[in-house]
């Protein structure tokens, strides 16, 4: 209920806002919400987007174009989910998960200001500009079917293991296509860092 209050409250305060260069066009993601929503009660920030474009990739996966705004400037990037997640059995009290894989890809300038904005929102302090190209996420399913988005909301959590220590870090991802957003969760504050640096280009 709260992420449909934040995105219904956007498309009033932003009706009149117009697409830069280099911005995603179109009334959908003029009207997008702003994408720092605290989390009531916790230090944890959510971040809020919502879906202006999606398709299907050439080895059959999704590819979404999520897009909110940090203040006045549109912020955002691209989700690509792997086509197959193989069920993989749990253990202890976990039930079956399905497994596959994440790319949080760039779409430039929207890009660049995400990065940007979650460095500041995260008060990491990296100084960081711009979003790689593409960063590769390990992923399982708590619930729903990234495979088949259609069907309804899936929570995902991702891990990012980098090439040196400390580089590890966890985030939980909720994608409900039919509702039109996403949302990003935080797992813990101590891996704000490494997902800054995991997604930045310098």
């Amino acid at each position: 209920m709260r992420i449909r209050q934040a995105i219904l409250f956007a498309l009033v305060a932003l009706s009149g806002c117009a697409t830069a260069p280099g911005e995603i066009p179109g009334e959908l993601a003029k009207r997008a919400p702003q994408i720092s929503n605290p989390v009531e009660g916790s230090p944890f920030v959510r971040l809020v987007f919502v879906i202006v474009e999606r398709a299907t990739t050439p080895d059959g996966g999704q590819r979404l174009v999520v897009v909110g705004h940090d203040g006045d400037l549109q912020a955002g990037f691209a989700i690509a989910f792997a086509p197959s997640w193989p069920t993989s059995p749990g253990s202890g009290r976990d039930l079956n998960f399905k497994k596959g894989s994440v790319v949080f890809e760039s779409i430039g300038l929207p890009s660049t200001r995400f990065v940007q904005a979650l460095d500041r929102l995260y008060s990491t302090g990296t100084a960081s500009t711009q979003m790689k190209p593409a960063t590769k996420f390990e992923a399982i399913s708590l619930s729903g079917d990234p495979s088949a988005l259609d069907r309804g909301p899936a929570k995902i959590k991702l891990f990012y293991d980098g090439d040196s220590a400390g580089r590890h870090a966890e985030l939980y991802l909720d994608v409900d296509v039919r509702k039109g957003w996403v949302v990003l969760d935080e797992k813990d504050l101590v891996y704000r860092r490494p997902i800054v640096v995991a997604l930045a280009a310098d």
